[in-house]
């Protein structure tokens, strides 16, 4: 319905052009498109209901290929006429310029749209290529492949699945590898913690072992030095008591009383320092 109406519009278009011309070329100048103003409303009414349903539908691709081939004829033919009437006077030449350029303006918009119908197992097909290779991005995504869509479009359904497993694959045994990696040295790190342990624990017993034989020995030592020391304190105690027995002779010179005295200063000293080293050297 629209069309015809946009065609009644343009027809109203194209008398109000012609009418502008002289009288004697009014006839003349319409006469050249007089044919296609006829034809054009039957035709425009028919390829208006032409509706494609899928890509299968070959049957109308066809028929519409037919009609945008006998559009694209009656197009040319009109700018046939334009270019051969723009001879005559600048104001036919306007006229015809006009008349040709509403008809054409009528036309292409069906010549288009036929062509879309023509073509729309390729715009289907092309449609479906695009969403395919979509698809397989999303597939590809985490992989590195360096593939171009249109790479990724031309490929085999089953070449594509093996090379999609193959990468994956890769990638998965990639990240097998590094996780066997860290794996392995956190097990290393672990192995070498429980040795240093082991180590660890071994020689804190070697030095309780060390430890206890040291101070076995110190308490030997101290033992011995006891009995020792009991033994000396026994020997010294007897010596000290010799010495202190000493009766010296009652001299009467000055000179002998002197070398007595001195000698009781003496032993006296010595008495002292010997009672000092006995006193340490007293048992427990």
């Amino acid at each position: 319905m629209e069309a015809l109406e946009a065609l009644e519009q343009a027809k109203g278009q194209v008398s109000a052009i012609i009418q502008k011309l002289p009288i004697e070329r009014q006839k003349d100048v319409a006469g050249d498109f007089s044919q296609h103003m006829t034809d054009l409303p039957g035709y425009i009414e028919e390829c208006s209901q032409l509706a494609v349903s899928d890509e299968h539908d070959t049957e109308t691709m066809d028929v519409a290929r037919s009609w945008r081939l006998r559009f694209k004829t009656i197009r040319n033919n009109i700018e046939s006429t334009r270019k051969r009437r723009k001879k005559v006077p600048l104001l036919e030449c306007q006229a015809v310029d006009g008349v040709a350029n509403i008809l054409k303006a009528l036309i292409i918009p069906f010549e288009e749209r036929m062509e879309r119908i023509e073509n729309h197992a390729q715009i289907v097909a092309a449609t479906n290529r695009n969403k395919m290779i979509d698809e397989r991005l999303i597939e590809l995504q985490g992989v590195q492949h360096g593939l171009s869509r249109d790479a990724i479009g031309e490929m085999e359904a089953d070449v594509f699945t093996n090379m999609v497993a193959t990468l994956k694959a890769g990638v998965e045994a990639g990240k097998k590898a590094e996780q066997d990696e860290l794996n392995r040295v956190a097990e290393a790190q672990e192995t070498e913690r429980d040795r240093n342990l082991e180590l660890q624990s071994e020689n804190d017993r070697l030095k309780k072992e060390q430890d206890e034989i040291n101070q076995q020995k110190a308490d030997d030592h101290a033992k011995e030095q006891q009995i020792l020391h009991g033994h000396d304190y026994e020997k010294l105690d007897e010596l000290i008591r010799q010495l202190d027995s000493i009766q010296f002779p009652a001299c009467e010179s000055s000179k002998g009383k002197a070398v007595t005295q001195n000698t009781k200063s003496y032993l006296k000293t010595i008495i002292e320092g010997l009672m000092t080293i006995r006193r340490e050297m007293m048992p427990f």
